[in-house]
């Protein structure tokens, strides 16, 4: 009796420590950050501020280490060059310029860094061009805006990444500037159509006082025409126009154009713009 007794005991107690086993899950296995208490929202955290940390910075900062931020960190920021290589809003130098961002200088060496540059930097379609005395300098060549419109995009935005004809991938690229992007090759400031309008219509060039000329260009250079939506009304009280063509060539103008005054001097025909 007393046998039977004991062991109905024992196995009620068994059975409470059974009871307060904790549940051991197999899906995952038992890493030290879990058993430290860590949440798994804060390993990931960790993680991805590690490989922040140790991502490459692109080559360029290897020449350009003390360039100056795109945008500011801050208005009483005293840091005027690129933290890890990237602005106060992470942008890297290639998100705006483009180019090669895996070429990174080793060396000093004159010819070890005409070398990277090449690799690095976008190459002109006209290098001969760009050259004073058979090197490239900082200066600008001689009527070097007909010349960056016979340029490839991808120069023009490397030299300039906010003209017009590259904005809309670059400062209007990710909804930054979109806005603006559109406004701005629209605006009277850019395509200078009050000054061209003025002087054909005074000089009598033109029977339309309204602006019928303007001076835009498109991605691949070439001069295009400017297009909007416009009531009567809003041509009428804002002056707002419906479209704007290109300014003609002289060639193809009326013979005794009395405006060769606006004519760009060129020693040869065809550099006329």
């Amino acid at each position: 009796m007393f046998r039977k007794a004991f062991t109905f005991f024992v196995m009620i107690i068994g059975s409470l420590l059974l009871a307060f086993v904790p549940e051991v899950s197999h899906s995952q296995p038992t890493t030290l950050a879990t058993r430290s208490g860590l949440p798994s929202s804060t390993q990931q955290t960790a993680a991805q501020s590690a490989s922040q940390s140790t991502a490459k910075l692109e080559g360029c900062i290897s020449c350009h280490a003390q360039i100056e931020p795109m945008h500011k960190y801050g208005t009483t920021e005293t840091l005027e060059k690129l933290k890890d290589g990237k602005d106060a809003v992470g942008l890297t130098c290639t998100a705006c310029h483009g180019g090669n961002p895996a070429v990174t200088r080793t060396s000093n060496d004159p010819k070890e860094i005409e070398r990277i540059k090449e690799q690095a930097h976008v190459q002109p379609k006209y290098p001969a061009e760009w050259r004073r005395n058979g090197r490239y300098t900082g200066a600008n060549p001689e009527r070097s805006n007909t010349l960056l419109a016979r340029e490839s995009w991808e120069f023009v935005r490397f030299v300039n990444p906010g003209d017009l004809r590259v904005v809309s991938k670059t400062c209007a690229g990710s909804a930054c500037h979109e806005v603006e992007a559109k406004n701005v090759p629209r605006s009277m400031m850019t395509h200078g159509a009050m000054l061209w309008g003025a002087a054909l219509y005074n000089n009598g060039s033109f029977h339309l006082k309204d602006p019928r000329f303007g001076e835009s260009y498109s991605e691949s250079g070439t001069p295009q025409t400017l297009l909007q939506k416009s009531t009567e009304d809003e041509r009428r009280t804002r002056g707002l126009v419906s479209s704007l063509d290109p300014i003609p060539r002289w060639e193809i103008s009326q013979p005794g154009n009395v405006l060769r005054v606006f004519e760009r001097g060129a020693k040869r025909r065809l550099e006329v713009g």
